[in-house]
């Protein structure tokens, strides 16, 4: 039977690594050319992790997490590049786990009744 790995829990604060991976990767996708398909216009972990020095296994274990609930995709085997799945974005529910992390601007707060 092959062993498969666990994705990594969900986080239940802000936090700042997987909102600056997710941030990046949307950037890129918004900023991608279709005319010239060039997988180099998306991030690779190794990028996003020099660029803001952040650890690459904790960068990786954010897209993992992204990767699982299917907001992102990977465009390119070596090294892989990743782009935000649009249709799958637009299809996330409020209440989704990863709706107040990747749009923390957009969750209204509860009134304390």
């Amino acid at each position: 039977m092959p062993c498969r790995t666990m994705p990594p829990p969900m986080p239940t604060t802000l936090d700042p690594i997987l909102q600056q991976v997710f941030a990046d990767i949307l950037t890129a996708t918004d900023t991608f050319s279709k005319d010239a398909f060039l997988e180099d216009q998306f991030p690779s972990a190794a990028e996003i992790a020099r660029k803001y020095n952040f650890r690459l296994e904790a960068v990786k274990k954010k897209l993992r997490l992204l990767k699982t609930h299917g907001v992102i995709q990977a465009v390119s085997v070596s090294p892989k590049r990743y782009r935000v799945d649009r249709f799958l974005l637009n299809q996330l529910e409020e209440d989704h786990p990863l709706y107040p992390l990747l749009f923390p601007d957009r969750v209204q707060e509860e009134e304390p009744w």
